[in-house]
């Protein structure tokens, strides 16, 4: 498929996940889904877009957790488009502590976007329940996480509700479109 990329040809490639390396150098190959790395991408800009001076960029990461590819990834590309944000490492075992050392390193009265980039489903579990618990203390929590998040059967879905989470996905659901409102009735 890859010498039919080259032509004027659009190829649409659902067929390799490993396809993202084609992507670069065939400006006709898509990808779809996107890769990992793509949607992760699309969080930093959309991140990088929401900060100006009245809130404040945090990525909470595991520490020696399995993600750190993922972690690397996003502080490069986060200092790439030189954004100022904190950095809060801890891991999952480390107890009660750790509530009130986020909370210190968030800004009140600020909106507070946190980027979570993991795929650990007990993780990110406990980030998001802290990030809830916090919201309650009138802090204002805009939570940024990949994808795969929105498949986690663990999370509560009040507390994704209460931190304003945004997830990069693979597609678009325009509610407003007549067809899709045809379609859902």
């Amino acid at each position: 498929m890859l010498p039919y990329a080259h032509s004027d040809a659009i190829v649409v490639s659902p067929m390799d996940m490993n396809g993202e390396r084609f992507v670069s150098s065939n400006m006709n190959y898509i990808q779809v889904p996107p890769a990992q790395s793509a949607q992760i991408g699309n969080l930093v800009d959309l991140i990088v877009s929401k900060s100006n001076l009245e809130n404040s960029i945090m990525v909470i990461y595991e520490k020696n957790g399995a993600d750190t590819a993922l972690v690397k990834s996003v502080l490069e590309q986060l200092d790439a488009k030189g954004a100022l944000y904190n950095k809060f490492s801890y891991g999952i075992l480390e107890g009660r502590e750790v509530l009130d050392n986020i909370m210190y390193a968030l800004e009140p009265g600020l909106d507070n976007l946190v980027l979570v980039p993991s795929n650990s489903e007990a993780f990110v579990n406990d980030v998001v329940r802290n990030l809830n618990l916090i919201s309650y203390q009138k802090y204002n929590v805009v939570l940024y996480a990949p994808a795969k998040v929105r498949n986690f059967e663990t999370i509560d879905v009040d507390n994704i509700h209460s931190t304003n989470m945004h997830a990069s996905l693979a597609y678009f659901i325009n509610y407003d479109d007549a067809r899709v409102k045809n379609f859902l009735m």
